[in-house]
């Protein structure tokens, strides 16, 4: 039988729980480990889930608490006018918004915090117009 390392499970449920929903712009969500796009690859809205961090806290004296990050990148090339990038903002809101409750099939974590917001580079904005975003789910797993 094989096993894989539990933040692997953890990307592949948020992968299914973004495939799953319904969101105001459709998608596929994949996981991946560095992922890297060129402009050119971005006229479609493209979502990445990243494993990211583990973490061990310690929760009492003789307990560890393992605490995994997963992020979730958002990307696409838009027309550079002003606005163009409000539909995105609203759906790294759609998103982050549709873990508040947990992760659909996937009972062994809690999620303690998500962050989400646009990725600050004027540069690529201005240069190749592409909007790019980063959601972080901090998730306990029980």
């Amino acid at each position: 039988m094989t096993t894989q390392a539990k933040i692997l499970t953890l990307a592949d449920a948020v992968v299914f729980h973004l495939n799953s929903q319904a969101f105001s712009q459709a998608f596929t969500a994949a996981r991946k480990w560095f992922p890297t796009y060129h402009p050119n690859e971005l006229e479609t809205l493209t979502v990445a889930v990243v494993p990211h961090e583990t973490r061990r806290e310690r929760s009492t004296r003789d307990d560890w608490e393992c605490v995994r990050e997963i992020g979730i990148g958002v990307w696409k090339k838009l027309d550079v006018a002003d606005g163009a990038a409000d539909p995105m903002i609203l759906l790294c809101e759609e998103i982050a918004a549709s873990f508040e409750f947990g992760i659909d099939y996937y009972a062994d974590g809690q999620v303690l915090e998500i962050r989400d917001g646009p990725i600050g580079n004027p540069d690529f904005w201005k240069e190749a117009h592409v909007f790019a975003a980063l959601i972080v789910l901090t998730v306990r797993l029980t």
